[in-house]
């Protein structure tokens, strides 16, 4: 499996890529692709994953965005785990190891003008709190909803989900952002996904 996440300490965003039996030979795939925010503006590289898409078949991004807002949900929260993407899984297409490569590279491609430009940028101790409630619902998400989850656990499987878990984690009852701020505008894409 290849899953690389990159947590930097700046205000640039998370980005989970992962996917399973990259080989060209095994399958199934699950191919989870996307930004866990730490703000709204970081999305301009989905456009990225867009054309990747577009170019193995016509209307395949628009299904893959469908199926990562659908699996990406959190349904206790009413809100989505990040702010868009792609998700594939148990894909037999004869394009599925080519896109899988591609949109690791989109990733990775993408990702790094965010970081170059935002990594000198002040993280205040509000955004460090909001990052960490972010970075809660992720586990959240790993240890309600995800399908691995479900499916039942056992001492390999919890394991799998502690380590892959951010270091730090922060959760707040009922915590809800300042109105008006780049927060609570994320909150709202959160809420509503967008075709970016």
């Amino acid at each position: 499996e290849v899953s690389p996440f990159v947590r930097p300490a700046s205000s640039a965003p998370v980005s989970p890529c992962g996917t399973s039996h990259l080989s060209c030979i095994i399958r199934p795939f699950v191919s989870p692709c996307g930004r866990t925010p730490t703000a709204a503006a970081s999305v301009a590289s989905i456009a990225n994953a867009r054309g990747r898409c577009e170019r193995r078949a016509p209307g395949l991004y628009a299904r893959l965005k469908e199926a990562c807002d659908a699996y990406f949900y959190l349904p206790l929260r009413l809100e989505h785990r990040g702010v868009g993407g792609i998700f594939w899984d148990d894909d037999a297409a004869d394009y599925a190891d080519a896109l899988a490569r591609d949109v690791l590279e989109t990733m990775v491609a993408s990702w790094a003008p965010i970081v170059k430009r935002r990594r000198s940028d002040a993280v205040s101790e509000a955004h460090r709190d909001w990052q960490l409630l972010r970075r809660g619902r992720y586990l959240e998400f790993n240890l309600i909803n995800d399908r691995g989850v479900r499916f039942g656990l056992s001492p390999d499987a919890i394991e799998r989900i502690m380590v892959s878990a951010p270091p730090l984690i922060a959760w707040r009852y009922k915590a809800e952002p300042a109105a008006g701020s780049e927060e609570a505008r994320l909150l709202a894409v959160l809420r509503e996904p967008r075709d970016w």
